[in-house]
């Protein structure tokens, strides 16, 4: 994976956030710098690092409520965000989600909640986990 590209003098070099070529106001975006000799060049720049991976985890849970995490391969991918569905849905809610993150709230605390999360990322790469909440075993886990 391509490391950033930094433009300037010793200690005062900053991380380049877009890199544009042109001549005369024309100037198009760059999206990848090779540097190499003899054919044996090597990605130094990337202006979008796609997700090439996702893991979900489960970030925290009390009661009958979990919080479940996305975790991101490469870390530095540039859209870090997660489109969050719920499938094979049995008496749990889905709320409080955001780039990273979603809330599972166990609707039926007499016995158990079951539902399957899919987590999709704008790359088109998805995660699916099976959680389930059991009362009698005090709380949530992925199955």
């Amino acid at each position: 994976m391509a490391k950033n590209l930094l433009v300037g003098v010793g200690s005062k070099a900053r991380k380049v956030k877009a890199l544009y070529v042109g001549v005369g106001g024309k100037a198009r975006k760059v999206k990848k710098v090779y540097v190499g000799v003899g054919g044996k060049a090597r990605l130094v720049y990337q202006s979008y690092i796609p997700v090439t991976g996702v893991k979900l985890e489960i970030a925290s849970k009390k009661g009958a409520t979990c919080i479940i995490k996305a975790v991101f391969t490469p870390s530095n991918a540039t859209n870090l965000s997660i489109k969050w569905t719920i499938s094979d849905q049995n008496d749990v809610d889905i709320s409080a989600q955001n780039a990273t993150t979603c809330t599972l709230t166990a609707t039926n605390v007499v016995g158990v909640c079951k539902c399957r999360l899919i987590a999709t990322t704008p790359d088109g790469i998805s995660c699916a986990i099976q959680l389930g909440f059991f009362v009698y075993q005090g709380g949530w886990r992925i199955e």
